[in-house]
């Protein structure tokens, strides 16, 4: 079965590069510009048109990709939808990220921040590994910054209130999405926010078998 995947703000595809989840086909969907102005429930609608509905299919979500997996599984019925260090609905987003978007503090943020990792990013972001510290770095530096600072906006703009019948997979260590009282079926023991590099072989298990149920 094909599982269609969204990475999480700033990464790519590379961000699953190690998951092995055989015999399934991991099909990454990439970032598309977005519009001006537009939502992230208009964005996912839009990032629907490459998935072959006629087929069984499953839809994956890392962070930010969650949540739009989450608004395209409102759209078309996968067999599975899968979450993965995110939230499905806005009354889960942390209360300090609420703060920010009244202060308007993300319009702020530094493209330092991005462009050149220190290790205040590598704690935020849970890389702990050289592998894990090294693939950050490569992603950070060429992410589209223009993207990145909307979709933070839309993120912190998001309406949804629905939450979906869905597999949950979150680590006890992150600390973008802190996993405090979040509904988790799976709690990963140390899993940061990049926890798919680094925890790659546990999530790898956890994906096949709930595809398989």
């Amino acid at each position: 079965m094909k599982i269609y995947c969204y990475s999480g703000l700033g990464a790519d595809r590379r961000a699953f590069r190690y998951l092995d989840l055989a015999p399934h086909e991991l099909v990454h969907i990439d970032w598309i510009d977005h519009l001006k102005n537009e939502s992230l429930e208009q964005y996912a609608v839009r990032m629907m048109s490459v998935i072959n509905v006629d087929e069984p299919f499953a839809l994956m979500g890392l962070s930010f990709g969650g949540m739009i997996a989450v608004e395209v599984s409102k759209h078309i019925k996968p067999e599975k939808l899968i979450v993965i260090s995110s939230i499905v609905c806005k009354d889960e987003m942390p209360a300090k990220y609420k703060l920010v978007k009244v202060l308007g503090l993300h319009k702020m943020i530094p493209v330092w921040f991005f462009k050149h990792p220190t290790r205040l990013t590598n704690y935020f972001f849970g890389a702990k590994t050289e592998r894990a510290k090294k693939l950050l770095t490569n992603i950070l530096q060429s992410t589209d910054y223009a993207f990145l600072k909307w979709a933070i906006g839309s993120m912190l703009n998001w309406k949804n209130t629905q939450k979906p019948n869905c597999v949950r997979i979150h680590g006890t260590d992150d600390h973008i999405l802190p996993i405090d009282n979040l509904p988790t079926h799976h709690r990963i023991q140390g899993g940061g926010h990049f926890m798919i590099v680094q925890k790659a072989d546990q999530l790898s298990e956890i994906i096949t078998q709930a595809i398989a149920q």
